[in-house]
């Protein structure tokens, strides 16, 4: 069998990379993210105190968003944050998603998802336009603009991905 390695991932047995993360037998190894997304929310909560409303828009047929958005409406619930969730499918729909922006939000909280990161200047320019706080997924999006991030460093992870590769080749 050939070999896989991935990276990342939110969560290798929801996106059917693995059927198990402990023995995943299917000649496969990786990178998982951690599952931070609630902390990230209690992290933006800290650095912006008073923020009772999150808008966060999210790719509904991506894996790593939906396991980004459970994890937040946990935290949520537990800080009682209301989140103003926007479901998105095409490019279109995240580009109105980033400009479109509802009136009552206070910050703005993008999720493990590359269809919305891809759109990061966006994001950056209505966050900054409306003075509204703006917490990312990866170090990479704060370096664009992103107020802040709690979570994962691409390039740490391609790292992490080659080291895998070389030992397999080896």
């Amino acid at each position: 069998a050939t070999p896989l390695v991935f990276a990342p991932v939110s969560d290798p047995i929801d996106a059917r990379i693995v059927s198990n993360l402990t023995h995943p037998g299917e000649h496969a190894t990786g990178v998982r993210l951690a599952p931070s997304n609630g902390l990230r929310l209690q992290w933006l909560l800290r650095v912006v105190p008073g923020v009772r409303k999150v808008y966060m828009p999210y790719t509904k047929i991506d894996k790593s968003a939906t396991a980004t958005l459970k994890q937040v409406e946990e935290a949520a619930l537990k800080l009682g944050v209301q989140l103003l969730l926007r479901p998105v499918g095409s490019q279109e729909d995240i580009q109105s998603a980033a400009r479109e922006i509802p009136p009552e939000a206070q910050a703005i909280f993008l999720p493990q998802d590359s269809r919305i990161e891809s759109q990061i200047d966006l994001f950056v320019a209505s966050a900054l336009q409306r003075r509204l706080p703006l917490s990312a997924p990866s170090a990479l999006q704060v370096e664009k603009g992103a107020l802040m991030s709690y979570g994962f460093d691409h390039l740490s992870i391609g790292r992490q991905a080659g080291r895998l590769a070389v030992e397999i080749l080896q």
